[in-house]
């Protein structure tokens, strides 16, 4: 499960290549002591066949990287209904994790082989 960085979107990856995009609405709606509004599902999407291995949205909410024991990750464009940018190839074994730096210009992905990359965003 991943938040989105201003706490309105949480990104849930799934098995079998699935994850799903919830709207959660603003985060004030909860703390004004009422119930809030109910989570709304944004996307469902699976162009994987293997587990979601992490899931993480970039510091500046722009981008959503979805990592998969398929030994790749896809990238989505957040502002643009989550539409695939490309996919990120390379590693030897399944992604288990995958992290932005602070200013989401780079991707990190460590594999099940011990290998780290690094991706231009």
């Amino acid at each position: 499960v991943a938040l989105s960085p201003d706490e309105t979107l949480a990104a849930v990856g799934q098995v079998r290549g699935r994850f799903t995009v919830w709207d959660l609405g603003h985060p004030d709606a909860f703390s004004r002591g009422g119930v809030g509004p109910l989570p709304r599902c944004l996307v469902k999407n699976t162009y994987r066949a293997e587990d979601v291995t992490d899931i993480k949205f970039s510091p500046n909410g722009r981008y959503l990287a979805v990592a998969s024991r398929e030994q790749c990750i896809d990238l989505y464009d957040v502002p643009y209904d989550f539409n695939r940018l490309g996919v990120c190839t390379g590693h030897s074994g399944a992604v288990l994790h995958i992290d932005f730096t602070v200013d989401s210009k780079f991707l990190r992905s460590s594999d099940q082989a011990s290998e780290v990359l690094y991706w231009d965003v």
